[in-house]
């Protein structure tokens, strides 16, 4: 018996389901959202002059460490010591001191840092003092190398949420709205919008949805009818 109706939309207008764009005040550049409280808090994408990015609190605050450091740090007539400075620019995710043994895990990252100047070095370790969750290095990758974009995800973010954001980022998947009456096809309001991998979107749409392959139809977009119109003369 079938349960689900899935109707492709025209590429024209397909959306994925997962980043929103959206323009602060007095900000000419268009900032990145999600609509996934998971992605927001443990996904980084830096972005770059063509693609747009999404930083935690906890990566600006690094960002911000990093234009600092050497003006501050270690300067006395700002800071008593050094456990001040960290816990002033590098503030935990919980709001809470970092102990004697955290501020001694952040001195041996100024020293790497130091050595090498560069914030990439230090991010995963960093974050992970934050935050308290592991972190690591990714890339996505569109269809040229200058569309590649890199990033910093937690532990709680597989390899296959990192295959979605890439699908949804640089819009390489297929939308499809679903419906439980044949005869809503006509009604999108009715319908749940899934943003779905366009190699494989039947099977694709049965692992989303939670379905067996013998309770689902999937219809895909092609093309559009024309009627012919008359006048009288």
């Amino acid at each position: 018996m079938i349960k689900y109706y899935c109707k492709q939309v025209d590429s024209e207008w397909q959306e994925d389901n997962l980043f929103y764009t959206y323009q602060e005040k007095n900000n000419k550049r268009r900032k990145l959202g999600w609509n996934d409280d998971v992605y927001e808090e443990n996904v980084i994408i830096l972005g770059n002059d063509e693609y747009l990015e999404h930083k935690t609190i906890e990566f600006q605050r690094l960002e911000d460490f990093d234009k600092a450091y050497y003006y501050e740090y270690g300067n006395t007539c700002y800071w008593a010591n050094d456990s001040e400075f960290i816990n002033w620019y590098l503030k935990k995710s919980n709001g809470k001191n970092y102990s004697t043994q955290e501020i001694h895990k952040w001195k041996e990252l100024f020293k790497k840092y130091e050595e090498r100047y560069r914030l990439e070095d230090i991010a995963c370790e960093a974050l992970e003092l934050m935050t308290g969750k592991q972190w690591y290095w990714f890339t996505i990758r569109g269809c040229m190398q200058r569309e590649w974009q890199c990033g910093y995800a937690s532990e709680i973010i597989t390899r296959k949420d990192i295959d979605y954001i890439e699908m949804c980022y640089f819009n390489t998947g297929s939308e499809y709205i679903v419906y439980e009456n044949k005869e809503d096809f006509d009604n999108e309001e009715n319908g749940i919008s899934y943003y779905v991998d366009s190699y494989n979107s039947k099977q694709a749409l049965i692992e989303q949805i939670g379905c067996e392959e013998n309770e689902i139809e999937v219809y895909d977009f092609d093309g559009y009818t024309k009627s012919p119109k008359y006048k009288l003369v």
